[in-house]
């Protein structure tokens, strides 16, 4: 019996994600409305590509002050967050260190096989990444990982947004059935499309998502 069309077309997909490709690769996930679905869709994301690629994909919880993908997702035998990679970032960047010792900072993910580095959770914190510190974390991660997906914040003004704006290969855009979030959706795209040409490219070739916010909403 011939596969079916749904099959063939499963199967291509799964070969596409499977792929790795010669240095890392980061994926930014925006859009400047909460509840867009960014956080879902970035777990969602590193566990496919992980999954069917094999390791050495990070989710990374790009968030100014305190994001919710540590929330969503296991934690490790430790509570390190990006602070704790920051404070030892040229121990890791030292030729000699070996990838096992990288467990310390991530959290991983045993059903799916991805590694999450989490945003500063200390509650009484008040420390907003810079955008130097960005470029700390993606050179570290760089190192380790072959894919990087990015969550963000909500706001696109910010120095840590910014920064990971400049790492970005490609660009997804989470959006759900309401008009605001897609409202924000398309400003962001606007946002990006005018500053330079290169960012006008990344909001070409961006991959929208969109979950369905209520089970009445259809196509």
């Amino acid at each position: 019996m011939s596969p079916s069309e749904s099959e063939v077309a499963e199967r291509a997909d799964i070969h596409a994600v499977s792929q790795h490709w010669p240095g890392p690769r980061t994926i930014a996930v925006v859009n400047r409305k909460g509840g867009a679905n960014k956080t879902p869709t970035v777990a969602a994301l590193a566990a496919v590509f992980a999954r069917y690629g094999g390791g050495g994909v990070l989710a990374w919880d790009n968030n100014e002050n305190q994001g919710t993908l540590g929330w969503r997702t296991e934690q490790g035998p430790h509570t390190s967050s990006v602070m704790d990679l920051l404070r030892d970032k040229d121990q890791l960047l030292s030729p000699t260190v070996h990838n096992a010792l990288l467990a310390h900072y991530v959290h991983h993910q045993t059903e799916d096989k991805y590694d999450v580095l989490r945003s500063d959770e200390n509650d009484e914190g008040d420390h907003e990444i810079s955008a130097d510190e960005v470029d700390a974390v993606h050179s570290v991660a760089a190192k380790y990982y072959r894919m990087i997906v990015m969550d963000s914040g909500n706001t696109a003004r910010a120095a840590n947004w910014r920064a990971m704006i400049g790492h970005t290969d490609q660009l997804v855009i989470p959006t759900t059935t309401m008009e605001d979030r897609a409202e924000a959706a398309k400003l962001t795209l606007q946002t990006l499309a005018a500053r330079d040409q290169l960012l006008a490219q990344l909001a070409e070739n961006a991959v929208v998502i969109i979950s369905q916010w209520k089970a009445e909403d259809g196509v």
